[in-house]
C-alpha cells in the first residue's frame, strides 16, 4: 500500500468527523487532493525546488512556507512530534483552519463541485506559487476513490457524522443553575456568584478557550512573559490559548513593530525575552489611591472604609488605656478641686468626661458594631478581588475593568 493510499483515506476520514466542520465527501477530497499534489502523493514533505531562490522552501502537507513554517516546526516540536508525522501535520492543518485560515472553510464548503472546491482551497488556503489546478483535480478524484476502497475494505470506517443533536436530558437530572444576574440587575451578590462560578455565567460572557488539548507549557511561558512586560489582558497563565492572550500578544506585536494575528510564533518566542516592559503614560504612572477611589475601584474604597475604622478603634483603644491608668479620674479630681470662679467651665469638663467613660464601659457596642461594618467591607473587597483574579485582570495591585485600562 502506498503512502497516498494510506494517507489520503485517513485525512478525508478525520476531516469528516470533524462535526464543527461539517465537511462533505467532496469537501475532503478536495483537502487530500491539494495535499497529495503538493507532496507528490505524500510521499515528499520538502519542497524540491522551491519558488523564491535561496529559501528553505515549503515543507508539509501544505509546503507550508516562511512564518507559517516556522510555525509548524514550531508547534511540532512543542507537541513532542515529529514534522514529518501524521499528526503534527493534521493538527497543525486543523489549528490553521480554526485560527488565521478559517475562511479557507466556508470558501471550500460553498464551492460547487469537486473542482471549484479543488480551486476554492487552493486560493483560500494553499496560495500557491504554482496553481496546476488540472493536476489538483486529478488527485483529488483518486483520494475520493481511494476512500472509497478503504471504505469497502474497512465497514467500521465511519461515514460522514451528521450534525450532533443534544441528548435528552434523564428524568432525574437537575434543572440547569439559574442566572441570578438577570433579575437582579447591577447586584455585586449576583456577579459576585455568578463569576465565583456558584451560578451560570451568561455565555456572551464566558471566556472562549480554543485550545481544550490541555495547557501547553509553551504558552503558559508566553503569558508569564507577557504578564511580567505588562500586558495584564493575558489573562491568567493557565497554559491555554484563548482569546484574552491572542488580543494580549497582537498588542504586544504591535508595541513591538512585528505582525501578529494572535498566534504564537517564531518572531514573537524571540521578541519576549528581549522586549522593554509596556510604557505606561505619566497619569496612569502617578495615580494614587484617591484617584483609585475617584474612579471607582472597590477595593480603594473598602480598604479607606477599614482605615477609618481603624483609626476609630484606636482612639478608642488609646482612651481605654488612659482611663485603665486612672488618668480620666485624674482630670475629674483636678476639675472638682478647680476654683468656684470656673464652675461653669467644671461642670462642662465634667460632663464630657463622664460621656467618656461611660463609653468605654460600653465598649462592647462599639466592637459589635465595628465587627459588623468591618464583615461587610472585607466581604464586599474580597469579593471583588476573587472576581478580578477569576478574570485575569488583577496580576499585581491593579484596578478593575474600566477606563483606567485605555490610559496604558
Amino acid at each position: 500500500m502506498s503512502k497516498f493510499q494510506e494517507i489520503a483515506p485517513r485525512v478525508m476520514r478525520d476531516l469528516l468527523s470533524e462535526s464543527k466542520f461539517q465537511f462533505g465527501l467532496e469537501d475532503a477530497a478536495a483537502i487530500a487532493g491539494n495535499f497529495a499534489y503538493e507532496t507528490g502523493g505524500f510521499e515528499t514533505m520538502q519542497e524540491i525546488k522551491p519558488v523564491v531562490a535561496g529559501s528553505r522552501g515549503g515543507y508539509g502537507w501544505a509546503q507550508w512556507t516562511a512564518d507559517r513554517r516556522r510555525a509548524f516546526e514550531a508547534w511540532a516540536k512543542r507537541k513532542g512530534w515529529s514534522v514529518d508525522s501524521y499528526d503534527a501535520n493534521y493538527s497543525f492543518l486543523i489549528r490553521e483552519l480554526l485560527g488565521p485560515e478559517k475562511r479557507a472553510i466556508a470558501a471550500v464548503k460553498n464551492a460547487q463541485g469537486l473542482d471549484a472546491k479543488v480551486k476554492a482551497f487552493e486560493a483560500s488556503y494553499e496560495r500557491a506559487g504554482v496553481r496546476a489546478y488540472s493536476k489538483r483535480v486529478s488527485w483529488a478524484k483518486k483520494a475520493l476513490a481511494a476512500y472509497h476502497s478503504a471504505a469497502l475494505a474497512l465497514p467500521s470506517a465511519p461515514a460522514p457524522r451528521p450534525a450532533p443533536r443534544p441528548a435528552p436530558r434523564p428524568a432525574h437530572a437537575p434543572p440547569p443553575p439559574v442566572d441570578i444576574a438577570a433579575p437582579l440587575p447591577g447586584s455585586w451578590i449576583a456577579r459576585a456568584l455568578m463569576r465565583l462560578g456558584i451560578v451560570r455565567q451568561p455565555m456572551s460572557q464566558q471566556v472562549l478557550k480554543t485550545d481544550a488539548t490541555g495547557p501547553d507549557e509553551t504558552v503558559r511561558r508566553v503569558q508569564q512573559q507577557l504578564q511580567a512586560l505588562g500586558y495584564p489582558e493575558v489573562g491568567l497563565a493557565d497554559g491555554y490559548m484563548g482569546a484574552k492572550t491572542q488580543a494580549a500578544i497582537r498588542a504586544f506585536a504591535a508595541d513591538n513593530g512585528i505582525g501578529s494575528n494572535g498566534d504564537i510564533t517564531d518572531n514573537i518566542l524571540a521578541t519576549l525575552p528581549k522586549a522593554r516592559p509596556r510604557s505606561v503614560t505619566e497619569h496612569r504612572a502617578n495615580t494614587t489611591a484617591r484617584d483609585l477611589r475617584a474612579a471607582g475601584n472597590e477595593q480603594a474604597k473598602a480598604f479607606k472604609g477599614l482605615g477609618w475604622l481603624g483609626q476609630a478603634l484606636g482612639l478608642g483603644g488609646l482612651l481605654g488605656a488612659v482611663d485603665e491608668l486612672g488618668g480620666l479620674d485624674s482630670i475629674r479630681d483636678a476639675a472638682d478641686g478647680a476654683a468656684t470662679t470656673f464652675a461653669t467651665s467644671q461642670g462642662m469638663l465634667v460632663a464630657i468626661v463622664s460621656t467618656l467613660q461611660w463609653c468605654v464601659a460600653h465598649w462592647w457596642l462599639f466592637a459589635m458594631f465595628a465587627g459588623l461594618w468591618t464583615i461587610y467591607r472585607v466581604t464586599v473587597a474580597v469579593l471583588n478581588l476573587v472576581i478580578l483574579f477569576r478574570q485575569g485582570v488583577l496580576q499585581r495591585a491593579s484596578v478593575p475593568n474600566g477606563g483606567w485600562r485605555g490610559a496604558r
